[in-house]
């Protein structure tokens, strides 16, 4: 786990309703990035990975009613598996990343 910062990488995260322009309000926040000169790395959550995006895949198609629980669960390693292999490697490395947060209701 990262303590101390000394990258000049960050994280963002764009949220809210379904419709509402997260991504075209992400996608104009790392095309800014990239014109002044700062990696940057565009993901969504859920997903992101190979591993979050079968998370999410089962997230949003699920063939039986899945209790609260359970999805909260699986949201949550959704993000533990997004955070670990995309987001602080890239942080660490130096890359600003934006993401879009989607809210699953099943």
């Amino acid at each position: 786990m990262m303590t101390e910062s000394i990258s000049s990488g960050k994280f963002i995260t764009v949220e809210g309703i379904d419709g509402c322009g997260k991504t075209t309000q992400a996608e104009f926040i790392v095309d800014g990035l990239v014109d002044a000169g700062l990696s940057a790395k565009l993901v969504r959550e859920p997903g992101g990975d190979p591993i979050s995006e079968s998370i999410r895949k089962l997230l949003l198609h699920a063939e039986e009613s899945m209790s609260d629980r359970a999805e909260a669960l699986l949201m949550i390693a959704s993000r533990a598996q997004l955070t670990d292999k995309v987001i602080l490697p890239q942080v660490i490395n130096g890359t600003w990343v934006v993401a879009i947060g989607t809210q699953i209701q099943l």
